[in-house]
């Protein structure tokens, strides 16, 4: 079948006009991709850089329930050798307050060189005056003689008892302590039993016996006395001080305190007279003892080993 020429001419016009018109016409839009839901945690923790890690301590030095003592200086003489201790604490209220021994049990002070010669402990000074600068004590060890060739020395400290203030002005306030009824008339010869128990640096103390001793009238002692302690053996001894909140006792005390013993605390009931509380007789204390711990020492058993290098 045969198209005229025009009509083929017509058609193909058409089709080119169609394809034109398809081009020219406007695309649909394509649907928006969905939304990710973002949080404000992350999944898995980003890795971090380790905290340094801390420097190792000095040989010269050792730390002992956050007191640092160092072997500061050792000087050396044809008398003695001197071994000088920097003891670096928080605060005043903390002290080295006693270093020594316990030789019948095998705790004993000993300075050696490295020839495994040792040189015998002669005395101790105490601790010094506070350096508020560094808070630091100083402490002073004397030793035998050592010889000019020596040049290594390992000091071992046997116990060492740190001593924490509470209750005066700008200190802690004191620990809780426990309250005793004297009654009101306590007389000499008396005694009577307790059971009260507080706890001083993690340590029970049972206290099951109050006994009174003096005259009655200048003097008037009171002891406590606990059940035998049982300390870990890291410790030496533990001694509270106890004194009543306002002080005004004329003596007070403590003794023991070591492992095995009964601990025992005494307090002086008669307070004579005093210019500056203007008392013209003697006062005595009556009724509820309320006693607080002021003053707490811990001997922490050795022994503990610090070497220096002589120049």
């Amino acid at each position: 079948m045969s198209f005229p020429r025009p009509f083929l001419k017509y058609a193909l016009l058409c089709v080119i006009g169609a394809a034109l018109l398809a081009a020219c016409a406007p695309s649909k839009a394509a649907p928006a991709p969905t939304a990710v839901p973002t949080h404000s945690a992350t999944p898995f923790p980003i890795p971090t850089t380790p905290p340094p890690t801390p420097t190792a301590l000095p040989e010269n030095c050792t730390i002992i329930a956050a007191v640092k003592i160092c072997v500061d200086d050792i000087t050396r003489s044809s008398i003695s050798t001197t071994v000088k201790l920097k003891i670096l604490v928080e605060s005043y209220t903390t002290n080295v307050q006693r270093i020594y021994s316990d030789d019948s049990n095998g705790l004993s002070f000993a300075l050696i060189d490295e020839r495994g010669r040792s040189y015998a402990f002669v005395r101790d000074d105490g601790s010094g005056a506070y350096n508020e600068a560094e808070h630091s004590f100083d402490y002073q060890l004397f030793f035998e003689p050592v010889p000019a060739d020596v040049k290594e020395l390992t000091i071992s400290l046997p116990i060492v008892q740190i001593d924490s203030s509470f209750g005066g002005r700008n200190e802690p306030t004191p620990l809780p302590g426990i309250q005793i009824d004297l009654g009101q008339h306590p007389q000499p010869g008396e005694t009577k039993a307790l059971d009260v128990t507080m706890t001083a640096a993690g340590q029970t103390f049972h206290f099951v016996k109050a006994e009174f001793t003096g005259d009655g009238v200048n003097s008037l002692m009171l002891t406590l006395s606990t059940d035998p302690l049982s300390l870990p053996n890291e410790l030496y001894a533990v001694m509270p001080t106890l004194a009543n909140r306002e002080k005004k006792m004329a003596l007070f005390g403590e003794k023991h305190g070591t492992s095995g013993v009964p601990f025992e605390a005494y307090f002086e009931l008669v307070t004579p007279p005093d210019k500056s509380s203007g008392l013209t007789q003697n006062t005595y204390i009556t009724g509820v003892l309320d006693l607080q711990i002021y003053d707490l020492a811990i001997a922490y058993r050795g022994p503990f080993e610090l070497k220096y290098t002589l120049p």
